[in-house]
């Protein structure tokens, strides 16, 4: 299984009716507050939303995530009820590479370099009352699970950290570059390239809108685009955070832990977790930075 989900406990839970509740925020950096290249979008009906982070410029970006955001939700507005995990789990990788399509066709007419990561999650439940929770990632954009106190990444960016090979130390480095306060704790781990993935962790290699030729890794076939998609199994009280890196860069996952705990209201959370961000981004912190942020909660009550 992909993602760093691997050592929490899902053990499988069935339940009758449900209520899933969606709540989000956005906002622009105030390096450009007159145009947000962020997106997001809620399916409530379909149990599907997501975030998509522009790139390419102000008006390039913005143009970028609102050209895949409309392709994904028109597709997922026509999403099948009742299909089964694996069928869901495909309607989903491939509206994802359609959107990718769409891009590109755009940028080609455009003669434009634009892209846009994404990252969605998808809750998928069965007759019987199984649930999963299908999240899906392109570039930096991530989706996390909050459960029983504690808070884990679920999604893997495509990033420079995917060229270590060993799936531990790939994930103690992820530990380490996501909860990094002071460049003292980079030169003090056994990691001993730690400084060097930490300057390279914005750098990614798959995106919505790459070109064809843009593919470096050599684990899959050069030049196609492949979705990250993770099934787990869901239970009652669990809940989901998505969002771009204008949240997790300024963050660590220990400071989004403690304002989930702290934070039960879904409007209240989403409210808190960009308003610490944009205090974080004005700073001098060594995490700082000032971007577009988004955030889309979801939880299975």
């Amino acid at each position: 299984m992909p993602g760093f989900a691997e050592n929490m406990d899902f053990g499988k839970e069935i339940i009758g009716q449900e209520k899933i509740s969606i709540h989000s925020e956005s906002i622009a950096s105030e390096k450009h507050p007159e145009s947000n290249e962020d997106a997001f979008f809620e399916l409530s009906d379909k149990r599907i939303a997501g975030v998509l982070d522009g790139m390419g410029g102000h008006a390039d970006g913005r143009e970028a995530a609102q050209t895949a955001l409309e392709s994904l939700k028109n597709r997922f507005d026509k999403m099948p009820t009742n299909l089964s995990l694996d069928e869901q789990t495909k309607f989903i990788s491939d509206t994802i590479l359609e959107a990718q399509k769409s891009l590109r066709d755009k940028c080609r007419a455009q003669d434009s370099n634009m892209g846009t990561t994404l990252a969605l999650a998808s809750i998928w439940k069965d007759k019987n009352g199984e649930r999963k929770l299908i999240a899906a990632n392109v570039g930096d954009s991530r989706v996390y699970l909050y459960r029983a106190g504690k808070l884990t990444q679920i999604t893997e960016d495509d990033s420079v950290l995917k060229g270590i090979q060993n799936p531990s130390e790939r994930k103690r480095y992820n530990e380490l570059l996501n909860n990094i306060t002071n460049l003292t704790e980079l030169d003090s781990t056994d990691l001993k390239y730690a400084r060097t993935y930490f300057k390279m962790r914005h750098r990614i290699d798959q995106y919505l809108g790459m070109k064809e030729d843009d593919k470096n890794r050599k684990d899959i076939t050069p030049s196609i685009l492949v979705p990250n998609i993770i099934p787990i199994d869901l239970r009652t009280g669990d809940r989901i955070i998505i969002c771009t890196d204008g949240i997790s860069d300024n963050l660590t996952d220990r400071e989004m832990e403690g304002i989930i705990k702290t934070n039960q209201n879904g409007n209240d959370l989403v409210g808190k977790l960009v308003s610490e961000s944009q205090t974080r981004s004005k700073s001098e912190h060594l995490r700082a930075k000032r971007d577009d942020m988004t955030v889309v909660a979801m939880e299975v009550n």
